[in-house]
């Protein structure tokens, strides 16, 4: 954005994401009550039909289709519905509160299943194929399903029943996800829960306990492959947390509140020295300098994934803790110096690790999830590629609201990278400081975010339905075609960049 060149790539930038949001926030709409799909399970003689509140993750109803994520997650839903509450405050849609109420009724209901009367009503999963038999939950394990533990669980089938198929649960990211939402939506929307007739603050207050009680025990992480504590649930959970103690405390609705407040504040502050934890810290690796990193699980094991765990620890998911839980500041926010190298050296990674990544992204690289990954061919995943961009656009908006940057040995090759020198960059300073002023640091996050959504306007110049991944040698699409969650990270980056627009337009 400094000189014509700039302003063109940007001007080009900014019709293409026009184009893409009028196809992303339609195609994600598709998701959500589409009680007009129904998909079948053959192997499993089911039939699921949507019922209204409920978020598909995938649209597509073609049993023959692989991968099914005809299932509401709780996690992609809890997104979903973030990204439209975001579109609808940008006002590139007009959403009702009935939509917002359904969502809250839908989400409560879930609360209140258990799995025993699953095993009492005789409805267990069924198959006529022996190998398949595996795949079912037992009595036994249905039995387990009551309480909190059914607010763990990690999807649920669109009809508003428990998945009868095993999966990797519990996963504590998703009440922590839904409650932050919720807040967001009630701090837009102050009459939502009188319209709801008190079910939103009843499903708030649920998961709020929930992750208060469950805040560091062991859990699958958001890929549902490994077992441990992770920096994703960690990072939600804390700023859930956080947030949920400045509503009880605002509301001052009598002592229990007041407790809530305190107990929740308390478990925050008790959090942060455990995702701080995960930081690798500085080093070297056979005389070369190693660049910190969080990682994304401790005492972790995998249950799916054969990747080692060093390998694994280098993951997106971090950027994609920092870009859902949207602390303000400190450790574990956009402006973290931690989070910055985190940045750097997944980038690092998936530049030389994705071919396509030469041709279109040399300076903003599509990201993956994490070295060695095989799922689907291990390609662009755009929910983690759309997250770095959405960091970079936060860290912008901070800078541009007044926020000092830390300046330290963890984000100097990263600031070196997206500033394009090193000049006036050094230990224990903070920026902007000396040279660097704040709106050229501010425009610096700007415009690395811009060459990340510059590189998929080059892979997808026409636009179109967003897929789970992109082929990381062609580009091509790969996994699910027509992803929700892909269709919100799109909306949440692009409402993020509307953002600092407006507040670099406000302070020249």
């Amino acid at each position: 954005m400094s000189d014509p060149q700039d302003q063109a790539i940007n001007a080009a930038l900014d019709h293409w994401i026009e184009a893409e949001l009028r196809i992303a926030i339609p195609a994600m709409q598709a998701c959500i009550s589409a009680t007009g799909l129904t998909r079948a399970r053959p192997d499993f003689n089911e039939t699921m039909t949507p019922v209204r509140g409920s978020v598909v993750a995938s649209p597509i109803t073609d049993s023959a289709d692989r991968p099914d994520y005809f299932y509401h997650w709780a996690r992609d839903s809890a997104i979903v519905i973030g990204a439209l509450n975001d579109a609808d405050a940008r006002g590139w849609v007009e959403v009702g509160a009935d939509v917002f109420v359904d969502f809250v009724r839908f989400s409560l209901r879930l609360t209140e299943l258990t799995g025993v009367d699953v095993v009492a009503r005789h409805e267990l999963g069924k198959t006529d194929m022996p190998a398949l038999q595996m795949y079912l939950r037992g009595p036994e394990e249905m039995m387990t399903l009551v309480g909190d533990r059914v607010t763990g669980e990690a999807r649920f089938n669109p009809d508003g029943t428990l998945d009868l198929l095993k999966w990797s649960s519990p996963q504590f990211d998703g009440p922590a996800l839904r409650a932050l939402t919720l807040m967001r939506i009630l701090a837009r929307m102050p009459d939502l829960d009188k319209t709801a007739g008190g079910d939103a603050m009843r499903l708030l207050t649920h998961d709020l306990g929930v992750i208060f009680r469950h805040r560091d025990e062991p859990c699958f992480d958001l890929w549902e492959e490994r077992f441990g504590h992770h920096y994703h649930t960690r990072v939600v959970t804390l700023s859930a947390l956080v947030r949920g103690a400045e509503l009880m405390r605002r509301q001052g609705r009598g002592q229990d509140h007041a407790d809530e407040a305190a107990n929740f504040a308390q478990a925050a502050a008790e959090l942060i020295p455990l995702a701080d934890h995960h930081w690798t810290g500085q080093g070297s690796q056979k005389g070369v300098a190693h660049i910190g990193y969080y990682a994304a699980s401790i005492r972790s094991h995998a249950h799916v994934s054969k990747v080692p765990a060093p390998t694994r620890d280098l993951d997106a998911a971090v950027i994609l803790a920092v870009c859902n839980a949207g602390l303000q500041a400190g450790r574990h926010s956009a402006i973290d110096p931690r989070v910055h190298a985190t940045l750097h050296r997944l980038e690092l990674l998936f530049e030389h690790a994705f071919p396509v990544n030469t041709r279109i992204a040399p300076k903003g690289p599509l990201l993956g999830r994490f070295e060695g990954d095989g799922y689907y061919g291990g390609g662009i995943m755009l929910m983690t590629t759309l997250a770095a961009a959405q960091v970079s656009y936060a860290a912008a908006l901070r800078i541009a609201h007044g926020a000092d940057l830390p300046c330290d040995a963890d984000n100097i090759p990263f600031l070196t990278r997206i500033l394009g020198a090193s000049d006036g960059l050094s230990e224990g300073i903070l920026l902007p400081t000396g040279r660097i002023e704040r709106r050229p640091l501010a425009l610096a996050f700007f415009n690395h975010g811009d060459q990340i959504l510059g590189g998929l306007q080059r892979l997808m110049p026409q636009g179109g339905r967003l897929p789970e991944q992109l082929d990381r040698v062609t580009g091509a699409p790969r996994s699910v075609r027509d992803l929700a969650w892909s269709h919100a990270a799109f909306i949440t980056a692009a409402a993020a960049r509307a953002r600092v627009l407006d507040a670099l337009k406000e302070k020249p």
